[in-house]
């Protein structure tokens, strides 16, 4: 199988799912299942391409379905939890209201159809991987890679779990947490995100096509600093005041310093 064909098996595999997804959605009547299905993409399409490719696996290839298995079902868990007995996300309630009687085809096509191709597009540094098919030995940058994957994946569940804690205790919405992991930086389970995306790639460099799989961490970066990450969690607290004295003290992204007292 070239490098084609591995696109075209993961790209179908993909849709498929985002097909099903959304008809599920439509049952349920909740669109903001997409949000579980984002780390369903990773596990299902890492698994397919591994048993389809791989004959004799390289340790590389084995740590790196591993990693995307544990990441991805870490993901969806952490939002499936979450969403149990609660409303649909205030963010497909805006677009059911705003698209109206065009709601289902607009969700099929943005909510579940462009997400999965951002997902096919994340997965570059994956199939660059899998398609290595003679891969055997783990180099000394692919080890720091490993290191680099380990701590977002460490420093991200962590963030997620201090969250957790403070929102089971908090007394109003309209509180802030700021300790853990928070009070370095405002955002840190997405600069455990980003650390693991670019720790995946540098696995990938030197086999065929690593250039290729830069288009992961890129792209994964660009989503969270600028389009559905960060931007739209600033805008929703635009208007808390409390939130405002706590983005003025703390770095928005990199823990690079502490937070100052006030």
């Amino acid at each position: 199988m070239n490098y084609i064909e591995i696109l075209n098996v993961t790209f179908l595999l993909i849709i498929s799912i985002s097909i099903f997804g959304w008809a599920f959605s439509l049952v349920i009547k909740d669109s903001s299942v997409a949000d579980v299905l984002w780390g369903l993409y990773f596990v299902s399409s890492a698994i397919f391409l591994y048993l389809i490719r791989v004959i004799n696996p390289s340790i590389v290839q084995s740590i790196v379905v591993a990693i995307i298995v544990v990441w991805g079902l870490r993901l969806s868990l952490n939002i499936g939890i979450r969403k149990i007995g609660k409303e649909e996300d205030y963010r497909y309630r805006d677009w059911r209201e705003k698209w109206g009687a065009n709601f289902m085809i607009y969700s099929l096509i943005q909510n579940f159809i462009f997400q999965g191709i951002l997902a096919f597009l994340v997965l570059s540094s994956v199939m660059v991987i899998d398609y290595n098919q003679n891969s055997r030995g783990l180099e000394w940058w692919q080890v720091i890679g490993v290191i680099i994957w380990l701590f977002g994946f460490i420093y991200e569940s962590v963030s997620d779990y201090q969250l957790h804690n403070f929102k089971k205790s908090r007394k109003s919405k309209e509180d802030v947490f700021k300790g853990g992991l928070w009070k370095y930086s405002r955002h840190p389970n997405y600069f455990g995100e980003i650390c693991q995306w670019w720790g995946i790639w540098i696995i990938s460099i030197g086999l065929s096509y690593f250039y290729i799989g830069l288009l992961s961490p890129i792209l994964i970066t660009f989503l969270i600093i600028k389009v559905s990450g960060i931007p739209l969690l600033e805008k929703r607290y635009h208007n808390n005041s409390s939130y405002q004295k706590y983005a003025k003290a703390t770095p928005k992204l990199l823990p690079l310093k502490f937070r100052r007292r006030t």
